[in-house]
């Protein structure tokens, strides 16, 4: 009752493509400072965590991915 419910189309449903997106193309929706955006450009490397074998590695990546702490954008 009273309710509208709308389901659409998402533009990235692959959070690696939406991440290159982001962050070769819309950095300055980001948040990221003006001196870095070149950095980002040039240097960003984006890797799947399903593929990294090293434990400790996927642990850190596991406790960033869970903390809304390290979310800039």
């Amino acid at each position: 009752e009273g309710k509208i419910q709308s389901l659409q189309k998402r533009k990235y449903d692959d959070a690696i493509l939406f991440l290159k997106n982001l962050l070769k193309d819309n950095l300055k929706n980001c948040g990221i400072p003006k001196g870095l955006e070149k950095d980002f450009k040039s240097g960003v490397k984006i890797i799947n965590a399903s593929k990294v074998s090293n434990k400790s590695i996927k642990e850190a990546i596991a406790s960033i991915a869970v903390t809304d702490e390290t979310i800039f954008c």
